[in-house]
């Protein structure tokens, strides 16, 4: 018996560009999971909540970037220093936000040889620092009303 034939059917092809329209929605998602799988709390055990971390992935990203412009690798151990390594993040976490940031034009990138080595840099634009300090005023609301919540001033 020979081998079943196969008919090329156009409606089972995934369009390529289908993958870059998804909705906002779907990409929140994905990079929620990415930022989920990826991002692995160190010397503190489960204290960090993933929900947490993520969260606060954007404003550590921005803060890092408005002290100097910078690559990848560079933000990934800049983040573990003002953690006191307490947090490590991945490159499978950190790209795809950089690149969000990067859409929502919050952030630029340009490629730079440095050493012989080609890398990517990051700096922040104007709208990213007014991004920042938004959410710097949340993050100080937050502390403070949980220091008050905890008796503490």
């Amino acid at each position: 018996m020979s081998d079943p034939v196969r008919v090329w059917n156009p409606d089972r092809v995934i369009n390529e560009k289908s993958l870059f329209h998804r909705t906002e929605k779907k990409i929140k998602k994905h990079l929620q999971y990415l930022i989920e799988l990826c991002i692995m709390p160190l010397g503190m055990g489960n204290n960090f909540t993933r929900e947490l971390i993520a969260a606060s992935t954007i404003p550590l990203i921005l803060a890092v970037l408005r002290e100097e412009e910078s690559y990848g690798y560079a933000i990934i151990k800049r983040v573990r220093g003002l953690s006191q390594e307490t947090l490590e993040w991945t490159e499978g976490m950190l790209y795809p936000v950089l690149h969000r940031l990067e859409k929502q034009e919050l952030i630029k990138s340009y490629w730079s040889k440095e050493q012989g080595r080609r890398r990517r840099y990051y700096r922040l634009l104007p709208a990213g620092v007014a991004e920042l300090e938004r959410l710097k005023k949340q993050w100080t609301s937050i502390n403070s009303t949980l220091n008050r919540s905890w008796g503490q001033v």
